[in-house]
């Protein structure tokens, strides 16, 4: 899971890291042939003003939701969006799971 801010500051970044949750995911996939990876995307901005995209099997869909992503405000919501990610459909039992803040 990806959780991204998306306040004013980061205006210049947000295309970069579309690119780079494809690229971070390509190289898994080319390491590890066969890997089942799923991604996620919380986006924050001022309090009340996340987005969560839940986990899918398509990454080009979670880097397009980033991508599509207009920043707006100043005040970073941070643990809203942490909270908002740890509540998406985690898979249980011997899983890898990691989230990039």
């Amino acid at each position: 899971v990806f959780v991204v801010d998306a306040t004013f500051s980061m205006n210049d970044e947000i295309a970069y890291l579309a690119t780079e949750l494809t690229s971070v995911m390509d190289r898994v996939q080319e390491a590890i042939p066969g890997v089942d990876i799923r991604v996620g995307l919380t986006v924050y901005r001022n309090p009340g003003m996340t987005l969560a995209y839940g986990l899918s099997k398509s990454i080009s869909e979670r880097a397009d939701d980033l991508r599509q992503q207009r920043t707006s405000g100043g005040l970073e919501a941070m643990i809203e969006a942490l909270d908002a990610a740890l509540e998406m459909d985690w898979r249980g039992g011997n899983t890898a799971r990691v989230m990039f803040v």
